[in-house]
């Protein structure tokens, strides 16, 4: 069964874009809307608080980053 493929013609979400952006276009258009829906759903929720805090340490940064995200009743790898 043929899947419809991603069309770049069609009105894009943010997200998409952004994905888009970081891999090369004949791989982007091997997508199919199931497939970018789910890809949204797993990595285009971000973090309301996103806190980075530089270390330096010999002659290096380093990075320390404080994330803060709702709790889910459901959610039980928390």
């Amino acid at each position: 069964m043929h899947k419809k493929r991603y069309s770049q013609s069609r009105k894009v979400d943010p997200f998409i874009k952004f994905f888009f952006a970081r891999i090369p276009g004949q791989i982007a258009t091997t997508f199919t809307q199931q497939q970018l829906i789910e890809l949204k759903r797993i990595f285009g929720k971000g973090h309301p608080i996103s806190i980075h805090i530089p270390i330096p340490l010999a002659r290096k940064y380093f990075y320390l980053e404080l994330i803060s995200v709702p709790k889910n009743k459901n959610n039980t790898d928390r």
